[in-house]
């Protein structure tokens, strides 16, 4: 068991209470860029609930709560050496283990892009995937305000910590004629979070820009462009615009995708068909993974937890297998795979099934020279 450090904001939005707790997070949410939520709904909640004067003593007073409770508020428990935390495939999520989760794919992101504007690397096209049950759109507990705070994260490290600006991008309703429900709404909340933030960042909100995913939005001065859950939908397919964006960003700015989802839509109209499929294709694997989380199960079921398919810039890609023991409950996740490349489902499926003989006793009547090891590799040939 390890404790990692989530600093004074993990803290503050991990905590829950009652109607005193309820008014701090009111004007914690009006106070910090990273609220979830709907803006609007939280600027009427503020007015009603509070004061000006009401709402500094809460925070002062929350602070020195903090404070005093000490190391519990400012950390979240990881399973042995993993960097997973125990309620990785529990929804809702911790608000604290939310935030660790976020952290990494920031500090990986944030590696990247420093890596792309100091030229020490050549691709600008940087790929974020996080598919943590609330962030997978194909099961109906998705919540967009988890996206939300991902991207506040990652655009507090780009306009605060570098002084760049970033150009936050998302599909336009009007030129798709609707969106998918996993992204409408994000723009709207991102702006709202954005107005009422923008007299405690002072200047530097002005360097955060929002736009629709198009080629016309860039403009000379956008340092970074960050492109939020782009995805095509049948005869609207949106990756077009994302081609569009790269050939006018000049290839050394960084382009960031979040949990982008660019497949090939069939259309009826044959748009996304034969014409250009491999421009398009060429195009979605020219990304490089920057930070990438998907939770594996077994086919065709969310449950239980089979193990975790990891990478975290610079480092490689990870496979981990976890387990669960009956009798008490107690888990553990286990490295079992490293990748130079993505690992294929066939390369993830047979380093599983490796560790599941591996961790098994030895059936009784096999002679002694019938180890584990050959049981596993016969698993992986004839299975």
């Amino acid at each position: 068991m390890a404790f990692v450090g989530l600093g004074p904001s993990g803290s503050v939005r991990g905590r829950s209470g009652g109607r005193a707790d309820r008014r701090r997070r009111g004007v914690l949410k009006a106070a910090s860029p990273v609220s979830e939520g709907n803006a609007q709904a939280v600027s009427e909640e503020n007015a009603q609930a509070m004061s000006e004067e009401d709402a500094q003593d809460d925070v002062e007073e929350l602070g020195e709560e903090v404070a005093a409770k000490g190391i519990e508020d400012v950390t979240v428990e990881v399973l042995g050496d993993s960097p997973f935390t125990r309620n990785l495939n529990v929804s809702p999520m911790p608000r604290a283990e939310r935030q660790h989760y976020i952290n990494e794919v920031t500090n990986a992101v944030a590696a990247r892009v420093d890596d792309v504007l100091s030229g020490k690397v050549e691709n600008n096209l940087i790929s974020v995937t996080m598919l943590l049950p609330e962030l997978n759109t194909s099961l109906d507990i998705y919540d967009r305000r988890f996206l939300l705070s991902l991207t506040w994260e990652i655009v507090i490290e780009i306009v605060k910590v570098r002084g760049l600006t970033v150009k936050v991008m998302t599909q336009c309703p009007t030129k798709f004629g609707g969106l998918p429900l996993s992204v409408a709404g994000l723009r709207r909340h991102f702006e709202g979070d954005r107005e009422l933030s923008r007299e405690s960042w002072g200047e530097a909100m002005d360097r955060v820009r929002t736009g629709d995913i198009d080629a016309a939005a860039v403009a000379e001065d956008d340092h970074v462009f960050l492109v939020l859950a782009p995805t095509n939908i049948v005869s609207a397919p949106v990756i077009e615009d994302c081609i569009s964006l790269a050939k006018k960003v000049d290839g050394k700015r960084p382009i960031i995708t979040l949990n982008a989802r660019l497949d090939e839509v069939p259309s009826h109209s044959g748009v996304m068909q034969v014409q250009g499929r491999k421009e398009r294709l060429d195009f979605v694997k020219s990304f490089y993974v920057a930070s990438y989380l998907r939770c594996l199960y077994p086919i065709g079921r969310n449950f239980p937890l089979v193990g975790a398919l990891r990478r975290h810039y610079p480092g490689k890609w990870e496979v981990w297998f976890h387990k669960q023991t009956e009798k008490d409950g107690d888990e553990e996740f286990r490295l079992i795979g490293e990748f130079d490349d993505m690992p294929t489902s066939g390369q993830i499926g047979d380093a599983i099934k490796v560790e599941r003989f591996r961790s098994s006793p030895v059936p009784e009547g096999l002679p002694p020279s019938f180890s584990l090891g050959i049981m596993a590799a016969m698993v992986v040939v004839f299975w």
